[in-house]
């Protein structure tokens, strides 16, 4: 299943062995993407409008189109958040503002070895109600922390 939100406390109960993807069931996600936008706002996030990937440009479906995006994102209420649809048409996808918003990027292809990493993640982080598995098994997993810091990044070599 693609783009499938799920919790970490589903995977942890799904079989080790088992595709993850296959055997969690997917948190409903609105359609739309005001509609989303709106959701994420009220549970505490802060969207942000993403170019769609059906535009024909650079990081189409990765980049913010929006002028001063992180200050108008960080602050911005139910009423901007619906003004998006119109004002920002192209912007099909929605991202979420980081700072104190951090996502541990599981990039691994084995199914088996993906939910042992994603597993040892939880234990050590706890659960999360927000995570996001696009191209199974690879996932991302979002936890929120007090203070906001730099990016981390650890490539494999």
């Amino acid at each position: 299943m693609e783009d499938a939100i799920r919790t970490t406390e589903d995977i942890a109960h799904a079989d080790a062995s088992a595709d993850a993807s296959a055997s969690a069931p997917a948190l409903a996600a609105p359609e739309d993407p005001t509609e989303l936008r709106l959701q994420l706002h009220r549970h505490g996030y802060r969207p942000v409008p993403v170019l769609g990937a059906h535009v024909a440009m650079k990081a189409a479906g990765k980049r913010p189109m929006m002028k001063g995006w992180e200050t108008v994102c960080a602050s911005a209420d139910e009423a901007e958040i619906a003004r998006w649809t119109k004002a920002q048409r192209n912007c099909t996808n929605t991202g979420l503002l980081c700072g104190t918003l951090v996502g541990i990027d599981i990039d691994v292809r084995d199914h088996q070895h993906a939910h042992r990493v994603t597993c040892i993640a939880t234990e050590m982080l706890g659960m999360t109600p927000a995570c996001r598995i696009g191209r199974a098994p690879k996932i991302l997993l979002a936890f929120r922390t007090d203070q906001p810091f730099d990016k981390i990044q650890k490539r494999q070599e």
